[in-house]
């Protein structure tokens, strides 16, 4: 499967995913919180769906301070 089309299955499970969880936080921090986590989540589970000759390329994305987002990973991939 080609990068792009599995970015926008993953993209497209991820907001499918995103908008039937239910989710009720105290406070903006909170919110906030999840949605970082969330993201390093997604991205962690976007990577390990590419093949094993990206194995770079995970290193570098991963080592990167802060860490993209899963839009600015997927460019990277591409770009690589």
């Amino acid at each position: 499967m080609m990068v792009s089309t599995y970015y926008s299955e993953f993209e497209w499970l991820y907001k499918e995913l995103d908008f039937f969880e239910q989710f009720t936080a105290s406070g903006t921090t909170g919110v906030v919180k999840l949605m970082q986590k969330e993201s390093r989540y997604f991205l962690h589970v976007f990577l390990m769906g590419l093949n094993m000759e990206s194995d770079t390329i995970w290193t570098h994305i991963l080592h990167r301070p802060p860490l993209p987002s899963l839009r600015e990973a997927f460019n990277m991939v591409l770009g690589d």
